[in-house]
């Protein structure tokens, strides 16, 4: 059991940690706009419309986090927070696509490292968002049918 909440006390520092990253990366963000390489401003932006994602998706863990060392789990505020993060996965997803179909638009100004290295990736990263995105769905739907069995349960004398 020590160990158990020893994990989720990790887990959580780690949650607060990262809204330190993402103002790091959001501040880095907006200084790599003022570079004049234009692939570079296409990333930035890209980025700066992701980071309300991320922003939602820490909101969304930390809750969960908070809610699960009160010990509650199996409750309809957990589902939504799932929900949500489940939305903010496909909403990356979605940025990336766009991403990908600008730098479609623009590919005769992709030097040949990106070409090469960077460029494959994003497709990944599309379908690797999107793919979390659904396991956190099956996941709240499972929470869904916990709740509801537990609220059987509980009406049950």
């Amino acid at each position: 059991m020590k160990s158990k909440n020893r994990s989720l006390i990790l887990s959580h520092i780690l949650v607060r940690a990262f809204y330190v990253v993402l103002a790091l990366v959001t501040v880095g963000c907006v200084l790599l706009l003022f570079n004049k390489e234009l692939l570079l401003t296409y990333h930035s932006i890209s980025l700066l419309i992701a980071v309300p994602f991320g922003l939602g998706a820490l909101i969304c863990l930390d809750k969960l986090l908070s809610n699960l060392k009160k010990k509650i789990v199996f409750d309809k505020e957990n589902v939504t927070v799932l929900s949500n993060l489940s939305w903010v996965f496909f909403g990356v997803s979605f940025v990336t696509l766009v991403e990908i179909i600008v730098l479609f638009i623009v590919q005769g100004t992709i030097d040949i490292f990106s070409a090469i290295f960077i460029y494959p990736l994003y497709p990944i990263m599309c379908v690797g968002e999107f793919f979390i995105g659904l396991i956190v769905r099956v996941v709240k739907h499972s929470f869904e049918s916990a709740v509801m069995l537990k609220e059987e349960n509980d009406l049950t004398i």
